[in-house]
């Protein structure tokens, strides 16, 4: 059985990739060299399993705003707010 998840992360980039607003941060410089045309999800199952959609060959950088989410994750590895809720994060920028 073929699964929906690719399908899902698709259609989630989908529906934020219109939104082009803002600029990327020009004082991180890996940031400032990022493509903001780029976009990717990914999704890693327990068991090794490894789904993605968008720009998946293409290299990203991650940051974090350290005043929005102080902690690197929270339970299971995912990221949280500074309330331990998971965030709503899409493709690697958390």
């Amino acid at each position: 059985m073929r699964s929906i998840i690719p399908d899902y992360l698709t259609e989630g980039l989908a529906a934020v990739q219109p939104d082009a607003s803002g600029e990327p941060a020009g004082y991180i410089p890996e940031l400032a060299a990022a493509d903001p045309e780029r976009l990717s999800a990914a999704f890693a199952m327990i068991d090794g399993e490894v789904y993605g959609a968008g720009d998946i060959d293409t290299d990203f950088t991650i940051q974090r705003d350290l005043a929005r989410n102080p902690r690197p994750s929270g339970p299971g590895g995912i990221a949280s707010d500074d309330r331990g809720d998971p965030l709503g994060c899409t493709g690697l920028h958390c």
